[in-house]
């Protein structure tokens, strides 16, 4: 089934290219592109496409989710039991391109947990709390003195705290102890499915967080996204949420740490959009 590309933009152009290959086993680029009017300019297009794709190989490896065979982008998931090993990425394709409108909470809380499980691998810790409400009664105050018992950070004046405050604005915190005295590696993510990442200043909510509770050690602010974030992006994107967890990133570190639960959970989100193809 051919689609309509989602925009002109190259980046968009790369993600609905990754996605139709996963979806159909490969997509022809110049089957977007090539037209009789104008075959020189097309002929450049598939050439940028290219590049932007080859990038971004070199970015995901040593995870390989497609290959490049001339003007043919080839997923390296052709049948349906190789697929179900790459739910998370293709997860992650399908919300790059349609966005978090209409989302139900269900399919952030996942995102959380697939971008919890990476970042634990990055850092090489089991340590994190997820802040967000999900399906649990916890409020976030509650969620804050978890977070105090497990880091031994001391608390702040939480009442400054909004009263409709659901998260802070934070949905993971990861850290990484020495010992009990606090004074620890700590993460504070924000992650979102939205295509509005450019609008995130991740690092801006530290000023609040700090006040919540009194970190012997500033913690590191996170975004994390379905996109990934162009070159000359990135660095002003780095300066505005800290470290940065974009597709690339996500799906590298959680392909080496897979979880039953998320992975069964990915599995009913699959089967429920899969029907839509």
């Amino acid at each position: 089934m051919i689609s309509t590309l989602p925009s002109s933009s190259k980046s968009d152009i790369c993600d609905f290219l990754e996605y139709r290959a996963f979806i159909e086993g490969e997509c022809d680029i110049e089957e977007y592109y090539i037209s009789d009017e104008d075959d020189e300019v097309s002929s450049s297009q598939i050439d940028d496409v290219k590049t932007i794709l080859q990038n971004r190989l070199r970015l995901y490896a040593p995870y390989v989710p497609f290959q490049l065979f001339r003007n043919k982008v080839v997923s390296t998931f052709q049948t349906e039991s190789d697929r179900l090993t790459a739910l998370h990425y293709i997860f992650c394709v399908h919300y790059s391109l349609n966005g978090a409108q209409g989302v139900g909470r269900e399919d952030s809380t996942l995102f959380e947990l697939i971008v919890d499980i990476a970042l634990k691998e990055y850092l090489n810790t089991s340590q994190s709390v997820l802040t967000s409400f999900g399906n649990n009664d916890q409020t976030i105050k509650e969620k804050i003195h978890e977070v105090l018992q497990m880091t031994n950070e001391r608390i702040g004046d939480i009442s400054l705290m909004p009263p409709h405050a659901k998260d802070g604005g934070i949905d993971i915190i990861t850290f990484k102890s020495l010992d009990n005295r606090g004074n620890q590696l700590i993460v504070l993510t924000d992650a979102t499915l939205g295509k509005n990442w450019s609008e995130k200043r991740v690092a801006s909510k530290l000023e609040h967080w700090i006040q919540y509770i009194h970190f012997k050690t500033n913690p590191l602010p996170c975004l994390a996204l379905t996109k990934i974030i162009p070159l000359e992006r990135f660095h002003y994107a780095s300066r505005d949420n800290g470290l940065l967890f974009d597709r690339t990133r996500i799906v590298r570190c959680y392909s080496q740490h897979e979880d039953e639960d998320v992975q069964n959970k990915l599995k009913i989100w699959w089967e429920a959009n899969n029907a839509l193809h």
